[in-house]
Order: structure tokens, then C-alpha cells, then sequence
């Protein structure tokens, strides 16, 4: 059968639609093979590309296991105690978790130890993988947290800070540079360094400082600059050159700190080195300096110059009564007064304690001193009222003129010293011109001193013994022990010359003992000998009735005397009770409980109470020779030796008085109830073999006209 036309030209277009696929399928084949083998250059380009990052690279399944890595990310791992094929710790799981649920990125950093790690976790949809990208950031986090650091220094510091350039041209100041200068930042970036320039320096030393910076990148001292009030101020200032990252320099910064409080501080501390703190007043440094030119001036022009000693009276009394502050505020006072006293010329110092110290120059004549030191006494006498207080006190003056009273500074305040001490003993408010007398009396009471040291070891006491009398009968009834000082030499040394030395040195302690001692010891000789109406008195210095070993040192001295207790009668006076009262209570008392008796010594010529009669444990009190020695006609004296007796009386008190040395004097006593004396009228007091003596012609005395 015969196959028609158009059907010859279906199987050739099938045959040809046949080739063409066939070729097509064959491009492709080819196209394949070129994009596999493009994949896989580009697959072993990236994993060499990845292997060589300096950064850790890994991947993880969707269960945490590793499953790539690279050349750095294998230490990473190993670091984890993980290697490849093995599954990441707990901590990093967390974290993969919520990669995978969300299909988010996180980005994180992580601390292990002293590092800093950057992770990106990114999850992959297909495969379910996830990829670790890490970068260490340890460097960066160190260089943030050392420009923090830098910059909380520079902002929080004390000191003032500015950064210029190389041109001098402020680029940034702290707050303390604002807080200092008074300037703010605006007001002072991009101006020269110079706003705050002082003009105290001139130009030479700005040039030192530049030069020093050129040569050294540094240079650092003191320099005085001006705030934006224009007040100057001190600041010690420290410049340093700093270089860029090319090495050149770049900019300069100054660190400086305000030294005015410092400043101040220096020129208080030398006020304080040449003035009184308390007064201002010049102190002894700078009194002895002036002096000392005062001195070189009057010696080449000839002139005289006076110096003056100036010492309060009764100020340790006011100190103790009423508070160191008062006596402070009291000595201000004083400062004060003294100055209006003084011309501008002249000098007065503080020495320290109530001591002050005048200098007046261009002396014509002394009588011209006499005249400041009266108005100088007026004036401080006057009523001081401080702190509610009304103070009374008064000044005693001692005077040396140069060159008449000495030619040198410690010959002058030494004499001007002398001067003072006579003026005190003279009485209260008063003045003394130095005398070459006074010099005479101190090398006295110096050889004095000297030799008290020795004289008890020497055996050169001696105590002697005035006879008490009973004024009606004239009989004896006692004697009060006196000591006295018989030199080698021969030399008699009054009690008043040695005894204050001797409480002054402390030796008064072994020598009250010695005659408590010897006193003791004879008068039971005399009562051994029949004369049993004996008693003795002996004095307590007030340096003996604080000891602590007063009662033992008695109680001991009884018991190896044998003196009965009733037979010593100790003697102290009022200014002793008023040290402490309560002290003096207890003594008494132990004393009296021994079955001593106590006498109360020159009453009326300290501070006289009733209630010491009244409180303490007294048996006798002695009226003062200087209350006797007017007697009958000075009738202020004989009104307080009458109320004195009076008051005895009815207080039952016996009264023994002092100092009688005339037929008026024991008569007036007489009538008036004394009952015992004592005075230059009966006996002046005798050695222990003259009394003895006395006492064998027999216990009558008869009276003497005089």
C-alpha cells in the first residue's frame, strides 16, 4: 500500500524535533557539567578562602554537633574541649536553640576568662545547619575601657587639664581648668593658651618655657596666672609634648594645680614662725631680731633704749577659775591695750604665757619710761568684760635701759626680768627700774641654791625652838621648832632666803622630814627628862602636805621617837586648805584621828573663811605678827586681833599670837583671852642645849622690861 505525501513530512519534522532534543539534552548535559565543576572551584575557593580567616569559622547541625570548621576555629574548639564531629556545651546550646526556632541572627559578646568574643549565630533553612562566625574584640575592649579610664581621669581630676596643639591653641579643657580659672570651655577653646596669662612674668620667661619644649617636650614650675575675675593666682604647671601616630608632635597638655591655699598656708606658717598666734604680736624670734637692730642703732647713733618686761598678776588664778578660753580672750585684751600704749616705732612682743615684752627706742630720758609704764598699768587695770565676766588684774613692769643696765640682748631682758620679779614683790601693779643691787641679790640666791644641795648631807641644819607661853600664868607650854641654816663659814641663812628656794628645788621634802624628825626627838628627851607639859609645833610647807607619804612619814617619826601623838602639833597655813579642799579634809582628819593636834598658821593673811573653822579638824589658830605688831594703839589691828579671839572663842578654838614683843603686846592679849604667846619679849628662839637650859632654872618666866 502506498503511504500518502503528508505523512512522509510527519516522520521527517519527528525525526527532526527528535534531534533537537537529543542535542538539546546534550547542551545541557554539558552546562551542568561546567556549573558543577564552577561549584566546586568556587566550593574549594571559599573553603580555602575560610581556612585562612584569622577568625574562628564553624557549623553545627541543628543538634549542636560540629560539622565544619576552619583552621582557626579548630584551636577555638579545642579550647572547648570540642572537636569536630562532636557537639558544642551546654552554654552554646541555649543560644542555637533559638537560632533554629526563630530562623533569627544573634549577635552577641561572650567573656570566657580575660577575653572578649563578637559571635554571630546565622541558621541555615536548608540543610537545617547553623554557622558560628567569632572575632576576638579582647584589644578593642581594653583600648575602649583605657580611653574611658583616660577620659574619667581627665574629667574628675583635681588638677586642671588643657590640650593644645602644636601652636599653642587650647583644643580641650576639664572641668577643674573651668573650676579654677573661672573660665568656661566655650570661652577659652580655640584661643591661645595665653587668655589666662597673668602679666606678672615677662616675656623672657615664656621664651625659657617654649625653649624647654622644643629641646625636651617638658617643662614644668610655678606660675602665676589670672582668673576670669582677674584675681591672680599661683599654680605649679606641668607641660608635656605628645606625639602623633606618625610620631611627630601633635599637641601639648598642661596639668597644673592651684597653689593658693598652699600659698597661703606657707605665709601663715611664716607669720606663726615670727607672730604670736594667739595676739599677733611679734614672738620671741622676732623680738630678739628687733632688738638686736634696735641695739646696732642706738650703739652708732649713741641714743639710749628701753626694754620692758611686762608679767599680768593673779592670771594663773583667772586661767584656773574661769577656763583657758577666758584667759585666752583675756591676753587678746591685753595685746590689744598694750599696743594703744606704744607708738607705731616701737615693739611689743608676746614671749607666750601672760609674759609680754616692749621695746622703746630714741629714750631721752628714763623718766619718759616711768611715764608709759604708769599708763601702761592704768590701762590694763581697768575692768575687762568677757563672756558675762567682769576681770579685775593689774600688770607688774620691770625696766633696763641700754647701754646703762647692759650692752647685749640677754643681759638686757635678763636685768629687765630681774626688775619685774622686784616689782611683783613690791605688789601688785607696779613697776621697777633694774638696779645693780638686784643682780647682787640673785648671785646670792644662786650660791644659795648651790649649796642647799649639800647642807643637809653637811649636817649644817639646825633647829631651834621659841618657847610658847601661857599669858596668865607666864609658864612654858610649848615650843615651836624652828629651823635655821648655819653655813661653815659661819654665816647665819635666814629661813626666808632658803625655805622658798628649797620647795622651789623639791628639797624641801627631806629636810620638813629632818626637822619633824629632830623636833620629835627632843621634845621626848624633854618629856623623858620630867617636863611632861612639852609639846612642839612644827611647820608643813604646802609642797610637804600634798605628799602622798605625809601620814607613813609621821606615823614612822612618832613611832621611832616615841612622841605621843598629842604632844606634836603640826602647822599649816589657809592658802594650803584652798589647794584642795577635799584633799585637805581627808589629811587632816587621818592626822587628827592619830591624836595630832592642828594648827591653822597666820590666819587672817590669806584666804580667810569661817567655814574652814567650821569644816576642818583645827585646835589652834596663831594670829599673824602683822596684826600684833600695832598693837593696842593701831586700832585696825586691834579690832581683828579681837574678833579673832572673839571667834575662837565661841567656836572653841584656843588662839596662840604671834610676834609679841612688848609689855602692851602681852597685856592687850591678856585682857582679850589669848591663851598662849610667843615673841622676842619672853625668849628669840634657842638651840636645843639653850632651851634645855631654860628649862632646868625652872618653868617660870620672868617678864623683862624693854
Amino acid at each position: 500500500m502506498e503511504i500518502p505525501p503528508p505523512t512522509y513530512t510527519v516522520v521527517i519534522l519527528l525525526l527532526i524535533s527528535m534531534f533537537s532534543l537529543l542535542v538539546l539534552s546534550m547542551l545541557k548535559i554539558c552546562q551542568q557539567r561546567n556549573l558543577l565543576k564552577n561549584s566546586n572551584d568556587q566550593l574549594t575557593n571559599l573553603t580555602c578562602l575560610l581556612s585562612q580567616l584569622p577568625n574562628p569559622v564553624f557549623q553545627t547541625d541543628n543538634r549542636g554537633t560540629v560539622c565544619f570548621t576552619n583552621e582557626t576555629a579548630v584551636v577555638f574548639l579545642k579550647g572547648l574541649n570540642v572537636q569536630l564531629g562532636e557537639a558544642l556545651p551546654d552554654i552554646w546550646m541555649e543560644e542555637l536553640t533559638s537560632c533554629i526556632s526563630t530562623g533569627d541572627c544573634i549577635t552577641k559578646t561572650i567573656k570566657p576568662a580575660d577575653r572578649y568574643l563578637d559571635v554571630q549565630i546565622i541558621p541555615v533553612t536548608n540543610p537545617k545547619v547553623v554557622n558560628f562566625y567569632i572575632r576576638d574584640i579582647t584589644k578593642e575592649r581594653q583600648k575602649e575601657q583605657q580611653l574611658r579610664l583616660l577620659n574619667g581621669v581627665f574629667e574628675h581630676t583635681l588638677e586642671g587639664i588643657a590640650i593644645a596643639d602644636c601652636n599653642g591653641i587650647i583644643k580641650k579643657v576639664n572641668p577643674s581648668y573651668m573650676n579654677i580659672t573661672g573660665f568656661s570651655a566655650e570661652e577659652v577653646v580655640g584661643k591661645p593658651v595665653a587668655i589666662i596669662k597673668s602679666g606678672k612674668h615677662d616675656d623672657g620667661f615664656y621664651l625659657e618655657i617654649w625653649k624647654s619644649l622644643i629641646e625636651n617636650r617638658h617643662w614644668q614650675g610655678e606660675v602665676w596666672n589670672r582668673r576670669k575675675n582677674g584675681e591672680i593666682f599661683p599654680k605649679w604647671l606641668s607641660i608635656t609634648g605628645i606625639n602623633g601616630i606618625n610620631g611627630d608632635l601633635s599637641h601639648y597638655v598642661g596639668v597644673f594645680h592651684d597653689m593658693t591655699e598652699m600659698k597661703l598656708r606657707e605665709e601663715k606658717i611664716e607669720f606663726h614662725a615670727y607672730y604670736d598666734v594667739l595676739t599677733d604680736l611679734p614672738n620671741r624670734v622676732l623680738f630678739s631680731d628687733r632688738l638686736n637692730s634696735a641695739i646696732s642703732h642706738a650703739k652708732r647713733y649713741q641714743q639710749k633704749l628701753a626694754v620692758l618686761v611686762l608679767d599680768l598678776d593673779d592670771f594663773k588664778h583667772i586661767n584656773d577659775s574661769l577656763g583657758h578660753y577666758i584667759g585666752d580672750q583675756l591676753l587678746k585684751k591685753v595685746a590689744q591695750r598694750l599696743v594703744k600704749c606704744f607708738r607705731e616705732e616701737d615693739t611689743v612682743a608676746r614671749l607666750g604665757g601672760d609674759e609680754f615684752m616692749m621695746i622703746i627706742e630714741e629714750v631721752k630720758k628714763v623718766n619718759d619710761v616711768v611715764d608709759i609704764a604708769v599708763r601702761i598699768i592704768a590701762s590694763l587695770s581697768q575692768t575687762y568684760f568677757l563672756e558675762d565676766n567682769e576681770i579685775q588684774t593689774g600688770a607688774s613692769i620691770g625696766i633696763t635701759i641700754y647701754p646703762d643696765d647692759g650692752i647685749d640682748i640677754n643681759t638686757l631682758i635678763k636685768n629687765a626680768d630681774l626688775a619685774m620679779y622686784r616689782a611683783k614683790d613690791a605688789g601688785k601693779s607696779n613697776y621697777a627700774l633694774f638696779t645693780k643691787e638686784m643682780t647682787e641679790m640673785v648671785e646670792r640666791r644662786m650660791t644659795i641654791e648651790q649649796n642647799l644641795r649639800y647642807a643637809l648631807n653637811r649636817n649644817e641644819f639646825q633647829v631651834y625652838y621659841q618657847p610658847k607661853i601661857d599669858t596668865r600664868t607666864l609658864l612654858i607650854t610649848g615650843t615651836e621648832a624652828l629651823v635655821r641654816w648655819n653655813r661653815p663659814n659661819g654665816d647665819l641663812i635666814s629661813p626666808d632666803d632658803f625655805i622658798p628656794l628649797a620647795e622651789e628645788t623639791g628639797l624641801i621634802l627631806p629636810l620638813g622630814q629632818w626637822v619633824l624628825k629632830e623636833a620629835c626627838r627632843q621634845t621626848k628627851i624633854w618629856l623623858d627628862h620630867g617636863y611632861y607639859f612639852m609639846t612642839v609645833a612644827v611647820n608643813l610647807s604646802a609642797i610637804q602636805f600634798q605628799d602622798r607619804n605625809l601620814l607613813p612619814m609621821v606615823k614612822q617619826i612618832l613611832h621611832e621617837s616615841g612622841l605621843p601623838p598629842e604632844k606634836l602639833n603640826l602647822e599649816i597655813t589657809e592658802n594650803i586648805l584652798m589647794m584642795d579642799v577635799d584633799a585637805a579634809k581627808q589629811i587632816m582628819r587621818q592626822l587628827s584621828e592619830l591624836g595630832i593636834h592642828i594648827s591653822l598658821d597666820d590666819f587672817g593673811t590669806g584666804y580667810s573663811s569661817l567655814l574652814y573653822l567650821k569644816q576642818f579638824p583645827i585646835d589652834f589658830i596663831k594670829i599673824d605678827k602683822s596684826f600684833v605688831k600695832g598693837l593696842p594703839h593701831d586700832l585696825d589691828d586691834a579690832a581683828i586681833a579681837k574678833t579673832v579671839l572673839s571667834l575662837a572663842k565661841h567656836l572653841g578654838l584656843r588662839v596662840v599670837a604671834e610676834g609679841v614683843e612688848t609689855k602692851e603686846h602681852w597685856e592687850f592679849m591678856l585682857q582679850n583671852g589669848c591663851e598662849e604667846i610667843q615673841g622676842f619679849l619672853f625668849s628669840k628662839p634657842l638651840t636645843n642645849d639653850s632651851m634645855s637650859q631654860l628649862l632646868t632654872q625652872g618653868r617660870e618666866m620672868v617678864l623683862k622690861s624693854r
